[in-house]
């Protein structure tokens, strides 16, 4: 006897089921209650409650897993080995490689991972639809579409092929439902036995297939069904209607027992009235109803809401679950959270939860390829398979499993950073210099190599010895290569440790975890030996191993009775839930309208319907089935329910409502919507809501502003706490950073970073004018970014820099003046292979394109020196030296300043010094090599920007007379520009000599000379002055003019005022080092003059510098050589 249940939700179905399922078990019948997996436990429980010990030992509570168990347990059968999703996709790649060179349809896609998780969907689908491979093949003959014929070829082809391999050393247990049904045909399994279906919303055709034997056999089969009455008589049932799936289960039902030969009592409809409060049962009574009207009744017990976000959404649930647990008595196992799809909330849901100090239990998937062990292999297989790439080899190392310490990995890591190092060089000693190109080998460099070399050897030893094992190919051969080198990590020992830590620190969850995914890698290495030959190659076995791992599930169950149950809505039975908080209610969301359809699309379904295959429902079947998931959770609370969706998901995406939401405010005109972060705004009482637990209360209290009384309130409690205390002064401090606005604690401490007479050079000067927070970081707290080992900028510079130093050292300029171009490059060459054989000793190793560069930066200094030897043919000029230094204990004294506040000395270097003497006085000229782009900028100069050149002159000028054994008297400074351009000739019989004067107007100096015509010409005795910045012509008495609008001189007074100047804002900023300023203030000027403070700094990573945040910007103007000159006398230059 078949007896149907039927009824809308609340209506009692399960409480009449258990009081029937009691009285068979009073009257001594033997009884079995039948469940879906996931609702399992929930009835276990239930039945203990409702029938106690003694009567629930008469129930058997089964899923329909373990129903084929008892039947195999009953008959036979109980010792299949079976295979996991693991297996599966090792075997379903076996499958394909066998038929890739014959497939129609797929052959393209063939071994692709995400076709192979497609194909076993589609497979699971067959079975679970009871199609065999021959009924693809007979309908391949029959259907219109071309297309169609060939996929079902070729999917039955991998069907048969997939069936056969599998079964050679396993069985499948979606197999089990037609085996158990076969013993059945035998074996009258269930004659003794009353059986009893809760809470299905379908069966599958193959769960229909186990359903009829029982039916034949059993003394009655009882299903609850929750729908509302309908006819089943009726020639069909209207799809669109919440109930629709239902009802066609009932129709499946009502006929297979007719098919059995089994009687149909008339199904016993509950109409009594629902415990749901009134505003919750008017929503389950009328919002799926066409003729639903609303109803003016208070909505207490139902809230709809909408947050700005996820995070303010989970955050809301969060603060509303504590809130219920402390004032109205609730436990947590009351609480169930709800969303059609989990993905979008559960990272989310685990911060916020942990905050909140709230237990729940999270009924998703883990993604086995993050953890650490699961990383480590595959790291360790990418970094043998790409030569050793850095990526690869420090993702390995950073998994805390190789046995190296994690400041060792450090160290190591920035010098393979730095080197570059890849592939072969991974497996010999390393011999550059940590500190980079331009440092000699010394003591400390060579202990520091010999550190690293050491961590070097450690690290590529085991990934060597894998390396050279996976030559060998084979299942066999790889997965033996792989265990040893886990064993050879020392990593079973490390899990084992980790395990018992995890234990007695009371994370038995996380130690269980780590030795199932230990257990889940041992098993999915066996499989891969017994289900893959042995012509597999290594990268082909890690890809098939990657995909058996993404299939593994590591087994979650609930640590405590009293949890906050969180699930997606279509893998939950609600039941005996006192409040449920249905998040993510938003359009195409929930109800869900985005469906995957697989291999075979809608339209290879309808026609396969029409040949008498039956798959799974189409798109639109899908999206009216959506509508019964929503009824399930829209009551599945009896005393609260929550509504809420974000107004923007994880993306950023703006989202609205579910069309529903706004059907449920229509029927209810007394629930308003509830919007977060307008409520706040308008209704101050409601912030008080936000104050449950003591992390979210801290975490509130940084937003709110100076001047609340909550902020106060709050401030005042936390500072009775030592450790929020402190924690809110670190971020109050960093909210001072944030917006630049920063000064250095304690009077002593910037004495004590810099000395208590700063000593500055003209380079750390400038980035403190630059950026105050940058001069800290870099001469402070002694920063240094991560740099690679290349020619760079900086890199470039120092090396030009030391051969044009060389240059000038080892000849005289009467030599340099007797050069040609050929002496110029032999000279040139030999100094470049001195660097190299000091600095590069590896140079023949670092590749085509580095060797190219040196080549050009060749070109560069042949060009350079050849003007530099021109210019000192025609000029009185004479270099006095090079890389002069300036300091204390230096041939050059540093230039020191004082007034009654602070005190600076400037150091340096100055690349080149150039005399000239007359009536007993040296006139000098200091040059400064720049590769780049340098211009004598007055409005740079103006704020203490671009002052390295005079500071070293008047240094100079202050204590060179003893070095230089003559009074000095200042003739200028030069940027002498270090680089190679590229000029266009008029006509094709150009001479070189024409070349190089042309290139030579490209190269113009920039600077600031003495005005003094004798000294200029002096300078070039030519009178073209076509190197320098000055434009002059000649008079009628072959007088030198200047133009002074295109030239940068000046008088011997206005030096003096620059130095008068430059005197001030050194000490200026003096005082302000003394203060300990340390603002984020950098410049970035209008577009058009493009000096941009922030634009290559090094310390950006640190400062993470944003005029939004409210931090300060300054901008440099233009200024002319007059009103520089000006703003100097002005300033008190005179």
């Amino acid at each position: 006897m078949l007896t149907l249940i039927t009824g809308r939700a609340g209506s009692g179905k399960s409480r009449e089921l258990n009081r029937r399922v009691r009285a068979h078990c009073e009257a001594g019948d033997r009884v079995i209650v039948l469940v879906p997996e996931q609702y399992t436990v929930r009835k276990e429980r239930e039945l203990l409650l409702e029938l106690g010990n003694r009567l629930c030992a008469s129930a058997e509570i089964l899923n329909f897993s373990r129903l084929c168990d008892f039947v195999f347990r009953e008959t036979g059968g109980v010792t299949a080995d079976y295979i996991d999703a693991g297996g599966k996709s090792i075997v379903m790649q076996r499958a394909l490689t066998e038929l890739r060179g014959g497939l129609r349809y797929y052959g393209r896609a063939a071994l692709r991972p995400e076709f192979i998780r497609k194909l076993l969907l589609t497979v699971s689908e067959f079975k679970t639809y009871r199609i065999a491979p021959a009924d693809l093949r007979g309908s391949a003959g029959a259907v219109a579409q071309p297309e169609l014929a060939d996929k079902l070829t070729d999917l039955a082809a991998i069907y048969e092929t997939y069936n056969a391999l599998l079964h050679e050393h396993y069985s499948d247990m979606e197999d089990d439902f037609e085996r158990a049904g076969s013993k059945l045909v035998k074996e009258r399994v269930f004659e003794p036995y009353d059986i009893f279906c809760d809470a299905f919303t379908g069966f599958s055709p193959a769960e229909m297939s186990l359903l009829g034997p029982l039916m034949r056999q059993a003394k009655s089969v009882t299903v609850t069904l929750c729908t509302d009455a309908f006819d089943p008589d009726a020639d069909e049932i209207d799809d669109s209607g919440v109930f629709a799936p239902l009802q066609r289960t009932a129709c499946s039902l009502f006929a297979l027992a007719r098919a059995n030969g089994v009687p149909v009592a008339r199904p016993v409809h509950l109409n009594g009235k629902n415990a749901f409060p009134p505003e919750i049962a008017h929503l389950e009574a009328s919002l799926f109803e066409s003729a639903g009207k609303p109803r003016d009744i208070p909505c207490g017990a139902l809230t709809a809401l909408c947050a700005a976000d996820i995070y303010e959404e989970t955050d809301y649930v969060a603060r509303t679950i504590v809130r219920l647990v402390r004032t109205e008595g609730y436990r947590y196992s009351d609480f169930l959270v709800l969303s059609r799809s989990m993905e979008s909330y559960q990272n989310v849901i685990e911060v916020v939860f942990h905050r909140y100090g709230i237990p729940y239990f999270l009924d998703t998937r883990t993604d086995t390829l993050t953890k650490p062990l699961v990383m480590l292999l595959f790291s360790a297989f990418e970094a043998v398979l790409s030569g050793y790439r850095y990526e690869s080899v420090f993702a390995y190392l950073k998994t805390g499993l190789v046995g190296v310490a994690a400041e060792e990995i450090d160290v190591l890591e920035n010098y393979v950073y730095t080197q570059k190092i890849s592939g072969s060089k991974w497996t010999v000693p390393w011999t550059a210099n940590p500190f980079g190109f331009n440092r000699e080998p010394d003591e400390r460099s060579q202990e520091l190599l010999w550190r690293i070399n050491k961590t070097r050897a450690a690290v590529i030893g085991p990934l060597e010895t894998f390396r050279a094992a996976l030559r060998e190919c084979g299942a066999r051969a790889i997965s033996t290569a792989v265990y040893e080198l886990l064993l050879a990590l020392g990593v079973p020992g490390m899990i084992e440790q980790k395990v018992a830590e995890l234990t007695e620190t009371g994370r038995p969850g996380l130690a269980a975890e780590y030795e199932q995914i230990w257990n889940i890698l041992m098993h999915a290495l066996d499989q891969m030996v017994l289900l893959l030959d042995d012509e597999i190659t290594a990268k082909t076995y890690c890809e098939v191993l990657k995909l058996v791992l993404a299939q593994a599930d590591i087994g979650k169950i609930p640590t405590s009775l009293d949890e906050v149950a969180v699930a997606s809505a279509e893998r939950t039975r609600t039941h005996g839930v006192r409040c449920c908080f249905v998040v993510g209610f938003g359009e195409g969301d929930f109800p869900r309208s985005d469906f995957e359809e697989g291999l075979l699309n809608d339209r290879d379904r309808l026609e396969l319907q029409q040949h008498d295959i039956l798959l799974s429902p189409t798109t639109e079947r899908l999206a009216f089935e959506e509508l019964f998931y929503v009824y399930c959770a829209l009551t599945s609370a009896g005393e609260r329910l929550y509504i809420s969706y974000p107004k923007s998901g994880a993306s950023g995406r703006e989202k609205r409502p579910s069309y529903l939401l706004t059907q449920i405010l229509a029927l209810l005109p007394r629930l308003e919507m509830l919007y977060l972060d307008e409520r706040e705004l308008t209704d101050p009482a409601a912030r008080l809501e936000r104050i449950e637990g003591r992390q979210p209360s801290f975490d509130y209290l940084l937003t709110l502003p100076p001047d609340d009384p909550l902020k106060t309130a709050l401030e005042r409690y936390f500072d009775g706490l030592a450790d929020y205390a402190a924690r809110r002064r670190e971020i109050d401090g960093a909210i001072r950073f944030a917006k630049g606005r920063l000064a250095l604690d304690g009077a002593d401490t910037p004495r004590l970073l810099y000395g208590e007479r700063p000593m500055l050079s003209a380079t750390s000067l400038e980035r403190f004018q630059l950026c105050n927070f940058a001069y800290f970081c870099e001469y402070g707290l002694r920063i240094e970014p991560r740099r690679q080992v290349e020619f760079d900028a900086m890199q470039t510079g120092t090396f030009m820099h030391y051969i044009l130093e060389q240059f000038g050292r080892r000849y005289r300029p009467d030599e340099i003046r007797r050069f040609d171009a050929a002496a110029v490059r032999r000279v040139t060459d030999e100094l470049v292979r001195e660097y190299i054989a000091v600095y590069l000793p590896d140079f023949d190793e670092r590749g085509a394109r580095f060797r190219y560069l040196f080549s050009r930066l060749s070109r560069i200094l042949y060009a350079f020196l050849e003007d530099m030897t021109a210019d000192l043919r025609r000029s009185h000029f004479e270099p006095l030296a090079f890389e002069l230094p300036i300091g204390e204990g230096q041939p050059i004294r540093p230039l020191i300043l004082s007034d009654e506040q602070s005190s600076v000395a400037i150091r340096g270097y100055v690349d080149r010094v150039d005399g000239y003497e007359r009536d007993g006085k040296l006139y000098i000229r200091i040059v400064d090599y720049k590769t780049g782009r340098k211009e004598f900028d007055y409005a740079a100069i103006h704020e203490g920007m671009g002052m390295q050149m005079m500071l070293y002159l008047f240094s100079l000028c202050a204590g060179g007379r003893e070095y230089f054994g003559r009074e000095i008297v200042p003739a200028g400074m030069l940027y002498a520009p270090v680089r190679l351009e590229v000029v266009a000739a008029d006509h094709r019989d150009v001479t070189p000599d024409e070349l190089a004067k042309l290139r030579r107007g490209r190269v113009r100096a920039d600077g600031l000379l003495t005005e003094d015509t004798d000294i200029l010409l002096a300078m070039d005795t030519s009178g073209t002055f076509e190197t320098l910045p000055v434009s002059a012509m000649r008079g009628e008495q072959q007088e030198i003019e200047l133009n002074p609008r295109r030239s940068k001189v000046a008088s011997g007074a206005r030096f003096a005022q620059l130095e008068r100047f430059a005197e001030k804002k050194l000490l200026s900023i003096a005082r302000q080092l003394k203060r300990g300023s340390i603002d984020i203030n950098p410049y970035k000027d209008a577009p058009g003059r493009g000096l941009d403070s922030c634009a290559f700094c090094e310390m950006r990573p640190v400062c993470r510098f944003s005029p939004e945040r409210g931090a300060h910007v300054r901008s440099l103007a233009r200024m002319s050589a007059q009103e520089f000159w000006d703003s100097v006398e002005k300033e008190g230059g005179s």
